[in-house]
């Protein structure tokens, strides 16, 4: 049902029902003074018009899982109501309200013989991103929508943008993500950002710039993070601010058992302080080919597990950059190992053990070099500066052969490792190069310096 205008008053009893469809109202005057002006049991949407009386939206037992009713313009001179009837179980009200004046109060409640206040937004729920209200809305206000107190005393709510790319702002970050791999350019988060989805690379190489806020991933599945790579040839790079993950940061997977591979593709991090809450910080396949990873200026605390698992052959570089993990810090497999400048690798646990043949071991050293059977070649592992602490007990660098589940030495006749700068918890002497000596500090201090 449409309704265009005209007048509809019915001062005893509900003026408009739906029980059924859909309600579009987009002008005229509803009128109820006693009753609801609008009862909504299905879906119902405002968008012009004046309405004198409440207006609602239920749900009850055997009704529709959910009602929607959704405010985006006209002036509402009532209250607007989000009703569960006798708290139905699974059963949620939903009111929306985007845009359009309410003078009256907002509040979501139980019915059983009358309206009982709820806080259980399970059953009854109302959220604000803009409009004018004579109440204070700040209690249903979502996704960072700004509220201004107006000089008649009334409240004001604008929904914020979330990101911008050149000279369009976006409020949604897939909005915002698909202008961005279209075009290559940069997305600029404008606000802190809150999600459950993780953010893919998509098919073109593009930068986001968080700006100085805080992404947050609320996501907790181990296979997840939230940054990842979904197709080969691609970097995907975060700059300049915060991101918490209650899984991983940054992942470089491989898809259908290994028969989809992301090969050539990058993830970088720069200038950004990351925790990850779940068990790894940073992971890449090793079905994939020349992945790399970057941590530029940045910071990963990792307080429950492993740092970085580098099992991809390609280069894992990390630059004025420090690692805070409690197993394991960096674990490279195969390819290239890259540590300059005033890193710092700092690991405050011991080693866990190994149970499966696959994924990272979590030995307990600061940088972990595994030889293990069946993975691609190594590149070159060079640590040229930096600090590198491991638990008592633990080695700042440790590097070992992996076969059939038994530890041997590990082959360095080709120096594959070496050692020109920096500082560690244990001694590196085997693999400090020419020109350099190791001078020993402390008992749980190593540091390399020129000869002489």
């Amino acid at each position: 049902l449409t309704i265009n205008g005209g007048k509809f008053t019915q001062n005893n009893f509900i003026a408009i029902k739906v029980d059924r469809g859909t309600l579009h109202f987009k002008g005229g005057v509803v009128t109820s003074a006693n009753s609801y002006a609008i009862e909504n049991w299905n879906n119902a949407f405002i968008k012009g018009g004046t309405i004198n009386g409440t207006v609602s939206s239920w749900v009850y037992s055997t009704g529709a899982a959910f009602s929607k009713l959704e405010i985006s313009d006209g002036t509402i001179n009532g209250n607007v109501a989000s009703v569960n009837y006798d708290s139905a179980a699974d059963k949620q009200a939903r009111i929306f309200v985007t845009g359009g004046t309410v003078n009256g109060a907002l509040g979501t409640y139980t019915y059983s013989n009358g309206l009982v206040s709820t806080e259980n937004t399970a059953m009854a729920t109302i959220e604000v991103t803009g409009g004018t209200f004579n109440n204070d809305p700040t209690k249903y206000v979502v996704e960072n929508s700004a509220i201004t107190k107006n000089s008649d005393g009334t409240f004001g709510v604008a929904k914020a943008y979330l990101a911008q790319i050149g000279g369009t702002k976006y409020y949604t970050m897939d909005e915002a993500f698909h202008a961005a791999v279209a075009s290559g350019e940069t997305l600029y988060l404008l606000r802190d950002y809150t999600t459950n989805q993780v953010q893919n690379s998509g098919s073109k190489s593009f930068t986001i710039d968080l700006g100085g806020f805080t992404w947050t991933y609320t996501g907790t599945d181990v296979d997840c993070a939230a940054f990842e790579i979904n197709y080969s040839d691609v970097t995907l790079t975060v700059t300049n601010g915060k991101v918490v993950s209650g899984s991983m940061v940054g992942l470089i997977p491989s898809a259908m058992g290994g028969t989809i591979k992301y090969d050539n593709a990058g993830l970088v991090f720069d200038g950004v302080k990351m925790t990850a809450n779940g068990h790894s910080g940073i992971e890449t396949n090793g079905n994939n080919t020349n992945d790399s990873i970057t941590l530029k200026n940045s910071t990963l605390n990792v307080p429950n597990g492993f740092g970085i698992y580098f099992p991809s052959s390609g280069t894992l570089t990390i630059e004025n950059s420090t690692i805070n993990a409690k197993t394991m810090g960096v674990q490279v497999c195969a390819g290239s190992l890259e540590i300059t400048g005033e890193s710092a690798i700092n690991v405050t646990g011991d080693p866990v053990p190994k149970t499966e043949n696959d994924g990272a071991i979590e030995d307990g050293a600061a940088i972990s070099v595994v030889d293990r059977d069946g993975y691609k070649d190594f590149g070159t592992i060079t640590i040229s500066g930096g600090t590198f602490t491991a638990k008592a007990g633990n080695l700042a660098l440790k590097a070992y052969k992996l076969s059939g589940g038994s530890k041997s030495e590990f082959d360095n006749s080709s120096d594959t490792i070496t050692v020109s700068g920096g500082t560690f918890s244990s001694n590196v002497r085997d693999y400090v190069v020419d020109g350099k000596n190791l001078r020993v500090d402390s008992a749980t201090s190593y540091t390399v310096v020129p000869n002489g």
